[in-house]
């Protein structure tokens, strides 16, 4: 798919390429993946169809507008400006005469008429304001998105129902004689081992992130404080109605979240499970489970995609069912749930739908 590597040059995504095992690509990653810890090397060398280097768009080598990553840790505030953002690199948009931003704005309803939007009013420092147009694209969240169409009274059907989102846990591997805390950035190697098979049809998928942060701290054994690996087990939820996004009497955004899927927490189960025989190439003292995550911070599903108006909210092109001026993109569109971070498939499908228009 053409516009995952578009995505990728603009994000500067740092990646394996021996993941061409597993998911045939058309262009090069645009820089070389970062270094492994020495336990991710380890279980690369044993498992070469399943262990990769983790991709990502924080710099792996220094980029005209953005530098290396320091591998401090401290990626919320990134203070080497190295993680992809808005700010570093999509300024020369925001500087294009034909674009204005309007920030510290609510986007409040849509008005439309027969199958199209005319105009969108926005508040700004308490006054209203009414922009029109011939073409729209809603982008807020899988929260706000659906909200700003119930507002506009054009919800129902499928609209705001399935909110969803990964389901993460923490784990630490204390290690026996092996060091681990020796990577270049925060998140070194990815797992595939519980991800794809049979069992899909019974329990979610899992993907193991193996972190090069001290999440649950340094051990306090004298001569052992790098001898562990955290890990992420990240498993796929499915769409379910009871979660979902209304608004209230003022028109807020009201989320009622029941619970992850069976699906899911069966698939937690399955893979805590079978850590053991996974991580079978370390030298592994124990296998403890930490907590659960609480988030993992990418909400979707609520304006899912497909072809079918009575299954879906909008059509393939990322076009409303029925406001056909109406392009919807970001998360809230996905009418599945994968294991794997968004944030690529996001960008992708939003280029994409850029072509399509």
């Amino acid at each position: 798919m053409w516009d995952y590597g578009e995505a990728e040059a603009i994000m500067a995504i740092s990646g394996d390429p021996d993941m061409t095992a597993i998911f045939p690509r058309s262009t090069p990653y645009p820089q070389p993946p970062h270094h492994l810890t020495t336990p991710d090397r380890i279980m690369k060398k044993a498992q070469p169809e399943a262990h990769f280097a983790m991709p990502t768009a924080r710099a792996r080598v220094a980029t005209e507008q953005r530098p290396a990553c320091c591998a401090s840790f401290t990626c919320q505030r990134c203070p080497a400006d190295a993680k992809f953002t808005a700010n570093n690199g999509l300024m020369p948009t925001f500087g294009d005469e034909r674009v204005t931003v309007a920030l510290q704005s609510k986007a409040l309803r849509y008005e439309g008429a027969g199958n199209s939007i005319g105009a969108l009013v926005f508040e700004h420092a308490g006054k209203p304001y009414r922009v029109t147009g011939d073409l729209f694209v809603l982008g807020a969240n899988a929260i706000q998105s659906p909200a700003i169409l119930q507002r506009s009274s054009m919800g129902g059907g499928l609209t705001g129902k399935g909110l969803h989102e990964s389901l993460g846990a923490h784990v630490e591997v204390l290690l026996d004689g092996m060091n681990g805390f020796d990577g270049s950035t925060i998140t070194t190697g990815l797992n595939f081992g519980l991800y794809d098979g049979g069992h899909r049809s019974e329990y979610g998928a899992a993907l193991v992130y193996f972190e090069n942060r001290w999440t649950h701290g340094l051990r306090a054994e004298k001569g052992r404080w790098r001898q562990s690996v955290p890990l992420m087990i990240v498993t796929e939820d499915l769409l379910e109605d009871r979660n979902h996004v209304t608004v209230d009497g003022k028109g807020e955004a009201v989320v009622t979240f029941v619970a992850p899927s069976d699906y899911a927490e069966r698939g937690q189960v399955e893979a805590f499970a079978k850590l053991p025989r996974l991580l079978e190439p370390l030298p592994v003292e124990d296998i403890v489970f930490r907590s659960r995550r609480p988030t993992e911070s990418h909400l979707q599903g609520t304006l899912r995609m497909g072809e079918d108006p009575a299954t879906s909210v909008i059509d393939s092109r990322m076009i409303h069912h029925r406001w056909r001026n109406l392009v919807v993109v970001g998360s809230s569109a996905f009418p599945t749930c994968s294991c794997a971070n968004p944030s690529l498939t996001v960008a992708a499908l939003s280029l994409r739908a850029a072509a399509m228009v």
